[in-house]
């Protein structure tokens, strides 16, 4: 929006999810408002149980990274067709532990990092996510949102996978 908070409060009221002032964000932090975004529209189809714009699916099915929800209890909620590529599954993730994905030697700090996400400690972290491939662990970073204070049946947290590995 530039110096103009009124353009962007009146994008907002014509259903814009949300406004950034242009020269005082990060580039962590308008990846963090597209994510919440994204999740706020989709929570917002998923409790008037239509889709807006024809989106299927809950957040993570219109991010073209590698994207996964979780429950309270870390267990895949919905992954998205890059994620299922990254690890190379064909489907039925739904309901395994988030950390059956994540090499073997980092489980607990992937899940030390994630779980004060979960438990609104804390509404973002960015973690270490080595990923298990077939043809071994590949190093990636991830983004992990909280995306509702109250989970009743729907996903707490949105990991998303960077889609370049560490250096």
């Amino acid at each position: 929006t530039g110096a103009d908070d009124q353009l962007g409060l009146d994008a907002v009221r014509a259903g814009a999810q949300d406004f950034l002032v242009k020269g005082d964000v990060s580039g962590d932090e308008v990846l963090r408002h597209v994510l919440w975004a994204v999740a706020r529209a989709s929570v917002m189809a998923s409790r008037s149980h239509s889709s807006p714009s024809g989106i299927v699916g809950g957040p993570v099915a219109v991010l073209e990274a590698p994207a996964v929800t979780a429950d309270a209890d870390l267990r895949i909620v919905e992954t998205n067709e890059a994620f299922d590529a990254l690890v190379r599954s064909v489907g039925g993730m739904e309901g395994k532990p988030l950390t059956d994905v994540v090499e073997v030697d980092s489980v607990f700090d992937v899940f030390s990092a994630i779980r004060p996400v979960v438990q609104g400690q804390q509404s973002t972290a960015r973690v270490a996510f080595p990923v298990i491939h077939p043809t071994g662990p590949i190093p990636r970073d991830a983004t992990v949102l909280r995306l509702v204070d109250d989970p009743a049946n729907t996903a707490v947290v949105l990991v998303v996978i960077d889609g370049a590995a560490q250096t």
